[in-house]
């Protein structure tokens, strides 16, 4: 399953829901995006949920933002595909017990000499043909 079937799926813990519908709206449509613009997708939101929702994924470090008048305009730092590898090499780390400082819990891997999680990613999705 990918981000474009199921938004969430990528992002389990990393956004909710409507943070992940709201950002896929942005992947799809013109940019910079304004609480205004996404009003049209979202008929069943208030615009302050949209624009708590927008606030919410700046503050994350997904969009960036711009003000535009009275209104701030939105844009992704970064694309669908450059999300999902950050948060599939966030999640490796996670698993292999890798801290802040960059060293592995040796409960979790006991090898030294085993390459880093983003190493790993990479190697993976190149040998996808991604």
């Amino acid at each position: 399953m990918t981000l474009r079937d199921d938004p969430q799926a990528a992002f389990p813990r990393a956004l909710g829901p409507l943070e992940a519908q709201v950002l896929e709206a942005i992947w799809r449509g013109p940019r910079p995006t304004t609480v205004r613009d996404l009003q049209s997708s979202f008929p069943r939101c208030a615009y302050t949920t949209l624009m708590t929702t927008l606030d919410r994924l700046h503050k994350k470090g997904v969009l960036g933002r711009t003000k535009v008048g009275r209104a701030y305009a939105y844009e992704p730092r970064f694309e669908r595909h450059e999300l999902e590898a950050r948060v599939a090499a966030r999640t490796v780390e996670e698993l292999l017990g890798t801290t802040r400082a960059g060293e592995r819990s040796s409960r979790f891997c006991p090898v030294s000499s085993m390459p880093s999680a983003s190493a790993i990613v990479f190697s993976w999705m190149t040998s996808r043909g991604s």
